[in-house]
């Protein structure tokens, strides 16, 4: 084993509200024959301390970070959603959005927006799954937008994917998106999500925001898109109501999960300022 990281030069998890320092120590020589190394997350190589423990106390409506992050934002738009929680996800949206507004900042926050929902058939999940027809001929390649129900909400550029640092205009897209109302294709959402961090800064932390109400079509394919996607970056969901996987979510979620999972107890409460501050403060170890 190699020496322990310096807690005192770790960064806190949080900006504010009780975040976590940890410390590790990394495996120099690896175990051979009938030898074993501690696991990754056992006392022998991992260890954490409290840190920035008092309540965040933002200077406006929500915090606005002050971080090096590049957060992909997804945003559940499915039928089990209703009227009113998909007025209130777009509202909360847009708040979301505007805290990585952050003036005077040299684009140290960007951020891009997915809307995803999932195929209105049958045909169509099979087709967007990469599964041919049985006796026919290959399928057509999906239209992730018509026949997936996957769409991103910030617009695609050759240098930043669809990463941008522009708040303002970000949200005037959400504000203007339609409800699909369709099925919850979240295994495919995490996938585009992944992909979507060819695009990210060297140096960027990278986040993954799912705010969502239900249950994926696939829990077993979700569960393997979650596990690819938290091997390169952070994954935090915001549950909304009764009806997500909250056993599964454990899963899904980074590790510690109590600082990787946001319950939101409805839709009227996902709304409130508070709820963007607490998800801005568990994704930017700095923010105002």
């Amino acid at each position: 084993m190699g020496q322990w990281t310096l807690l005192s030069q770790a960064l806190c998890s949080k900006a504010c509200g009780g975040g976590t320092k940890v410390s590790s120590r990394p495996v120099i020589e690896a175990a051979i024959g009938q030898g074993e190394c501690p696991e990754p997350f056992s006392a022998e190589r991992f260890r954490q301390t409290d840190c920035n423990v008092p309540a965040c106390m933002p200077q406006g409506p929500t915090l606005v970070c002050d971080s090096m992050v590049d957060v992909v934002i997804m945003l559940d738009g499915s039928g089990s959603l209703g009227q009113k929680g998909w007025e209130a996800t777009v509202a909360m949206g847009q708040k979301l959005v505007a805290a990585f507004n952050a003036p005077n900042v040299q684009a140290r926050a960007m951020f891009s927006v997915q809307l995803f929902g999932g195929p209105r058939t049958w045909g169509k999940y099979r087709q967007c799954s990469g599964v041919p027809p049985e006796g026919g001929p290959g399928m057509p390649e999906p239209d992730m937008v018509e026949d997936c129900g996957i769409e991103w909400v910030t617009p695609l550029t050759t240098d930043t994917g669809h990463f941008t640092a522009d708040g303002k205009k970000a949200g005037d897209l959400i504000k203007a998106l339609k409800w699909p109302a369709t099925s919850t294709f979240t295994s495919l959402a995490l996938a585009q999500a992944q992909a979507e961090f060819t695009y990210a800064r060297d140096g960027a932390t990278k986040v993954v925001v799912v705010v969502t109400d239900g249950m994926p079509l696939n829990p077993f394919k979700t569960t393997e898109a979650a596990m690819a996607l938290k091997a390169m970056a952070r994954v935090i969901w915001v549950p909304v109501a009764g009806n997500a996987p909250k056993e599964q979510l454990v899963q899904w979620a980074s590790r510690p999960t109590a600082q990787n999972i946001v319950s939101v107890e409805d839709f009227e409460t996902l709304e409130n300022p508070a709820i963007v501050t607490a998800i801005v403060a568990e994704i930017c170890p700095v923010a105002k």
